[in-house]
């Protein structure tokens, strides 16, 4: 059976076969060195506009009763804040760390344009800087997550963001079926304050998650900062959940953007925020 159908829809190979994806760039081989690591399956799926990386742990017993997808933040979307970057794939992929310490379910979804794919179909460094949130990005992500639900018969969905991955992660929330879960980690929530305080130009054709919470308000969810972090201040993260309740965010005093959430992790899947919250 094949994962996928066949293109235009969606396509999904082996990366290994497929040109230009194995190049010796560093961001790339430090991810795919974690994988492969990991023991994780690597593929490409074919999404609605673009093509993603994606890592597959060992799903064991089908179907599906719970997913756990994992999106990473934004990488290197420019050089010395001036010029886009030639790629955008972040010198270390927290995210993918994190689903290292994660036994369930789970896949790593690659965003567009990022691990080699820079020059894939309908790339361009738009869809890493000032378009990075934008309809056509989470269409296309959308996409991929609606097929492995199909395809594995998924229950339930939980969306794990880090940082801009976050902001993606709130993004699809809207759109992927309940019960589901949204859970971000020192996630760019509302990027028109963010840009602010970062004395950033806005992101012109991104979409701000802030602007779809009411949409979201109701799904279970939980968002995590650090007070001490400069790349994306907690105060984006209070600012979207200040109208939500006390219950969907924890702000921790010493942490900043990277530390130290990996060490947090395994503690965060010991309680299962998202099972507590189906049980209620």
């Amino acid at each position: 059976m094949k994962l996928f159908p066949t293109k235009p829809l969606a396509v999904i190979t082996l990366l290994l076969s497929t040109p230009g994806l194995t190049a010796c760039s560093s961001p790339q081989h430090r991810a795919n060195d974690i994988a492969t690591k990991a023991g994780w399956s690597k593929r490409l799926a074919q999404g609605e506009n673009f093509e993603h990386l994606v890592y597959e742990n060992d799903f064991g017993t089908l179907p599906i009763r719970e997913l756990h997808i994992y999106i990473e933040g934004d990488g290197t979307p420019w050089i010395a804040g001036r010029y886009p970057a030639v790629d955008p794939t972040p010198e270390r992929p927290i995210a993918l760390e994190m689903m290292t310490k994660d036994p369930a379910p789970a896949i790593y979804l690659g965003r567009p344009c990022y691990f080699g794919l820079e020059k894939s179909a309908n790339c361009s460094a738009q869809y890493w800087t000032s378009r990075r949130y934008s309809p056509e990005v989470v269409a296309s992500m959308l996409s991929v997550i609606s097929r492995y639900r199909q395809l594995y018969d998924v229950q339930n969905i939980v969306l794990i963001g880090y940082s801009g991955g976050g902001a993606l992660a709130a993004l699809l929330a809207r759109d992927v079926p309940p019960p589901g879960f949204l859970f971000t980690v020192s996630a760019n929530l509302d990027t028109d304050l963010w840009t602010e305080l970062r004395g950033f130009l806005p992101l012109e054709g991104s979409l701000n998650p802030i602007d779809f919470r009411v949409e979201t308000a109701q799904r279970p969810q939980l968002h995590l900062a650090g007070l001490q972090d400069r790349t994306v201040p907690a105060a984006v993260t209070q600012s979207y959940t200040s109208g939500l309740a006390a219950r969907y965010s924890h702000y921790y005093p010493d942490f900043d953007h990277s530390c130290c959430w990996l060490d947090l992790w395994p503690d965060i899947l010991a309680k299962k925020p998202w099972a507590q919250a189906a049980n209620k």
